[in-house]
């Protein structure tokens, strides 16, 4: 087979696949009707190679979590058929119990389906959510609020003006970039 028949051949299996903007015009439901929590997770693991001085050499197993979260939504989309899309409009949805914040990712197809951003908010389990906020986010800038260790509630004194202001300021404006700094 020659090369530009291959490539046509590729022109016409990506015409005639789903577009993304079609399938997210779908409810929720039925963007959902596919999953089946029945079956179990799989995950995705990669080898990398390195070229050190000449030797290649393996590491073995790897879990990134950008690589997994890649090929979820590459099984997904072919799953689906789906031509494949770009931009953080769109996510992928993990429906079962599995913390993608966590080593694992679940790429297992029957357990994905494509959402908006609020929707795979909503879709983590409350415990993940809980974990997730600890750690940032809202609920976590609400906590360090609550507890004095934001950034806007720690006090530095500048040592050219002896004024005392809150961190965020003193960086902008004061230190090194104090007006009184000789």
């Amino acid at each position: 087979m020659n090369n530009n028949n291959y490539i046509q051949e590729t022109e016409i299996v990506q015409q005639n696949k789903n577009k993304i903007e079609d399938h997210m015009l779908l409810s929720q439901q039925d963007r959902q009707s596919h999953i089946d929590l029945s079956t179990d997770c799989e995950y995705y693991t990669y080898t990398k190679e390195y070229n050190y001085n000449g030797t290649i050499k393996h590491v073995g197993d790897l879990y990134s979590i950008r690589e997994q979260i890649k090929e979820a939504k590459k099984q997904l989309l072919e799953y689906l058929d789906i031509e494949e899309f770009g931009g953080n409009d769109i996510h992928v949805c993990h429906k079962c119990s599995n913390d993608s914040g966590k080593d694992k990712v679940c790429i297992n197809p029957l357990h994905l389906a494509f959402g908006t951003v609020s929707e795979n908010h909503l879709d983590k389990p409350e415990d993940i959510r809980k974990a997730s906020a600890s750690k940032g986010g809202q609920k976590g800038a609400q906590s360090q609020l609550d507890n004095g260790t934001h950034n806007t509630l720690k006090k530095v004194t500048c040592p050219h003006c002896h004024k005392k202001f809150n961190l965020l300021n003193f960086k902008q404006w004061h230190g090194d970039k104090c007006k009184l700094k000789p």
